[in-house]
């Protein structure tokens, strides 16, 4: 047996002993734990890499795709731009050609009678020519101092003979009021040019300063071929100043709007259809009001009537464009505006409205509005 302080220290000296052993055993469990790790972080590192080069490789065919997508975008945008092109100018042509139907209807007219009113002249100069021939065969026989008087004789009944046949059925008065109706005819002629000319404005700057009133009347002169006796014309041309706009851009639009309005009065069969169209000026715009009795728009159509290629007119009728150019000349280039009212069986009434400024009036105003929203903010 051992004492009690041999005890002690022999409990102590195992305990000693027992905590060496356990560090050195936690030593090498964390050892082996260590080595472990490593082993699973290499192993993790090389799996990460792997999947990082095929990431890359990913990467890289989705640039790929993404470019080869954005050529075709690209391509298809470029060609839908073409397209967009082709039907505005398809869209032109169209309202070109019923213009143009109008306008061969009025020339053909007074160039008609000016023809036949030619054709009559021309046997009139013709039988002044026989006088003449005549009365210069008079007057040789005249100077011949061989010729016999039965030969003067027969030679001045030639000539009384032409002038008789030249008075008769009072042809001159009829030929000096047939040069009159052919001056008018051509006068006619020269104001229908003038006013293709002008509706155009070819010859003018795209932007100029413009009296729509003008623009009013000779839209009007120039769409004659569908104001046809059931449809009666209302004028109310105010007092307004002069509009800064591309002339021929408005006439399109002015034109678009006629023909509509004319087709809507056609479509429902009235034999009272009036085309009312008023100007004037609220002091911050020029307002074009257009207004007709025709069909109408019911609400359904009435939200898509400004849509491109929305048309209610029948197959090869129309292409759909009429509206939506318009409201991109007025809305977009011209910083105007458009409000429509129409009630479905009653008419509709379009209003244009432009600033006198023009479309750098209309940014000023968008700016305006801007500051004042950024103010408040």
């Amino acid at each position: 047996q051992f004492s009690g302080d041999e005890g002690i220290s022999r409990n102590v000296l195992i305990g000693i002993g027992v905590s060496f052993a356990i560090l050195i055993l936690l030593a090498i469990g964390f050892m082996l734990v260590n080595r472990l790790l490593r082993k699973q972080v290499a192993k993790q590192t090389e799996e990460l890499a792997q999947a990082n080069e095929k990431l890359q490789g990913v990467n890289v065919e989705l640039e790929n795709r993404v470019a080869d997508r954005t050529r075709d975008l690209e391509k298809a945008y470029s060609d839908l731009k073409r397209s967009q092109v082709k039907m505005v100018q398809s869209e032109k042509m169209a309202a070109l050609g019923q213009m143009i139907a109008g306008i061969a209807h009025e020339i053909n007219t007074p160039l008609g009678y000016a023809h036949s009113n030619v054709m009559i002249l021309k046997e009139f100069v013709e039988k002044v020519k026989q006088i003449d021939d005549s009365f210069a065969a008079w007057k040789v026989v005249m100077g011949d101092e061989e010729a016999d008087d039965e030969a003067v004789s027969s030679h001045f009944q030639a000539v009384d003979d032409a002038f008789d046949e030249l008075n008769q059925d009072d042809e001159i008065e009829e030929c000096v009021e047939l040069s009159t109706d052919t001056l008018y005819g051509l006068d006619q002629i020269s104001e229908i040019t003038q006013n293709l000319k002008d509706f155009s404005r070819l010859d003018k700057a795209e932007t100029d300063n413009v009296d729509l009133n003008e623009n009013v009347k000779r839209t009007l002169k120039l769409a004659k071929n569908l104001l046809h006796d059931s449809i009666k014309v209302k004028l109310s041309l105010g007092d307004i100043p002069l509009v800064k706009c591309s002339p021929s851009k408005i006439n399109q639009v002015l034109l678009n709007m006629i023909t509509n309005a004319c087709h809507a009065i056609d479509m429902s069969n009235r034999k009272d259809g009036v085309l009312y169209i008023k100007t004037d000026y609220d002091g911050d715009r020029v307002n074009v009001v257009i207004r007709d009795n025709g069909v109408g728009i019911s609400e359904k159509i009435g939200r898509k009537m400004f849509d491109p290629f929305y048309t209610t007119k029948g197959v090869g009728q129309g292409t759909g464009l009429g509206l939506s150019i318009s409201y991109n000349i007025i809305v977009k280039e011209h910083r105007g505006r458009i409000k429509v009212r129409t009630k479905e069986g009653v008419g509709t009434q379009i209003t244009l409205g432009l600033r006198t400024g023009g479309a750098d009036a209309g940014k000023s105003e968008v700016l305006e509005a801007l500051q004042k929203e950024a103010a408040a903010q």
